[in-house]
């Protein structure tokens, strides 16, 4: 069961990464975390996996990464509610 877990957090994490590019990531030269780093990552403190998607489609979808917290991506009032040190993971599918 774990490994089908890990698979599915690779594959949601690919997905991640090819649909959310977006002008102000690449212009605003946002580093961005490889699949293997983050499978590498999961589980330390200052790992913070937020989940961006609309309600709708939160609410829709069935697959989700566990740990992860969401927050509205209509806002970026909740970006001061993490340490400043810690590593935030913004997803979108």
């Amino acid at each position: 069961m774990r490994m089908k877990l890990k698979a599915l957090l690779v594959v949601l994490v690919a997905l991640i990464f090819v649909g959310c590019s977006t002008t102000y990531t690449e212009s605003q030269s946002v580093p961005r975390m490889s699949v293997a780093e983050l499978n590498e990552r999961l589980g330390e403190s200052d790992l913070v996996i937020i989940d961006n998607r609309t309600p709708g489609e939160w609410e829709r979808t069935q697959i989700k990464i566990a740990g992860a917290v969401r927050e509205n991506p209509g806002s970026i009032n909740w970006a001061g509610m993490y340490a400043k040190g810690s590593t935030l993971v913004l997803y979108c599918a």
